[in-house]
């Protein structure tokens, strides 16, 4: 048989639950925070691999264009074939520079900085207000 000075007093037993609730919430919270921040990593890599393979042709076709228009210069026969070739692999190059540019992310996990500010936010708000 319980003793009466073993029980919780009546205002204990709310704080404790709260105290109980706020941790599972904080738990659930970084559960779902890592789990958004290891999908945008996923796809920011994605990413990152499409915008490296677009500089590494951009770089490829400028170098193999540059080639051409120096080779184009010496070559008294086919000279503007040479050229002409030349001047496209460039364009290609310049165009796969901007994809590649393009597709690189501008801010590293950026939904996942968001987030955690506005976390921060509401944390800081519910302390506020305890």
């Amino acid at each position: 048989m319980p003793l009466e000075h073993d029980r919780p007093a009546p205002l204990d037993e709310p704080t404790t639950e709260l105290v109980r609730e706020t941790v599972g919430l904080v738990r659930e919270l970084v559960r779902a925070e890592i789990a958004l921040a290891k999908e945008e990593l996923g796809r920011e890599a994605a990413a990152l691999k499409v915008s490296v393979a677009a500089w590494a042709v951009a770089l490829a076709s400028v170098g193999f264009g540059v080639a051409m228009v120096l080779v184009a210069t010496g070559v008294a026969l086919g000279w503007l074939a040479t050229l002409i070739l030349g001047v496209a692999l460039i364009v290609a190059g310049g165009v796969a520079a901007a994809v590649g540019r393009a597709r690189a992310p501008r801010t590293p996990m950026a939904e996942t900085r968001r987030r955690l500010a506005v976390d921060e936010r509401l944390v800081r708000l519910k302390e506020g207000s305890v």
